[in-house]
């Protein structure tokens, strides 16, 4: 990493987001009162460039939701660092869980606000590809200014990517696929390398809910941007 990620540390602030408790197995709590110290990440005291001791290509999933595809992209690429960022408690413990279980020691997780620690704490270009699986839709029209796929975020996702690095989103709700094909493809530092649609990520299990939605016909729909130099 560059020079500059050495140098922000988050500063506290309001809280932006809403911390989802959820209910939690017994081995969720567990892995919270064991695990964390050794997984999750405080913004408030920690610089980026410090949370792993090599200078690997550093991968973001934002809103991990229970971590399976976390934790198969971080055994599927054990050459890259990820970092993965949610707000849901049982989530964070299953997938501290999972990192444990396969010994993996090459992701970092933090509870916050995507956005605020992607402003104040990512410097620009220090990613090499954001994961964005499954957000949600928020359907109401009244709600869709909460969708984390916005023009002014999608400025904020490409910003923080290095040149070349990719985006990848994938959501099994149409009208917000078709927002994020309008949405993204209007950004003009992205690419779509598919021109379209893309084909599933590698890096994207297929989950038991997913795939009983496709065989009951339901659609998922994959996007793959690069940032352009």
């Amino acid at each position: 990493m560059s020079e500059s990620t050495t140098e922000k540390i988050i500063e506290p602030r309001r809280q932006v987001y809403v911390r989802r408790r959820g209910r939690m197995t017994k081995g969720q709590e567990r892995a919270l009162e064991t695990l964390r110290e050794a997984y999750c990440v405080d913004a408030a005291k920690v610089r980026l460039a410090d949370l792993f001791d090599n200078d690997n290509d550093l991968g973001l999933e934002i809103g991990f939701g229970m971590g399976h595809a976390t934790a198969h992209w971080a055994a599927l690429r054990p050459d890259m660092n990820l970092l993965g960022i949610e707000v849901y408690e049982p989530g964070i413990g299953a997938l501290l869980l999972s990192l444990e279980e396969q010994s993996l020691a090459n992701v970092r997780v933090i509870e916050g606000d995507a956005r605020v620690l992607l402003e104040e704490w990512v410097p620009e270009g220090a990613l090499a590809q954001i994961n964005l699986f499954f957000p949600d839709p928020w359907p109401k029209k009244r709600h869709a200014s909460r969708r984390i796929v916005q023009h002014d975020t999608v400025e904020l996702y490409a910003s923080r990517l290095r040149p070349g690095g990719t985006l990848r989103i994938a959501t099994d709700w149409e009208p917000y696929a078709q927002w994020i094909l309008e949405c993204v493809d209007a950004n003009p530092n992205l690419q779509n390398m598919a021109g379209g649609y893309a084909e599933r990520a590698e890096e994207r299990p297929v989950t038991n809910f997913e795939a009983r939605g496709i065989r009951l016909g339901h659609g998922v729909w994959d996007f793959c941007y690069e940032r352009r130099g």
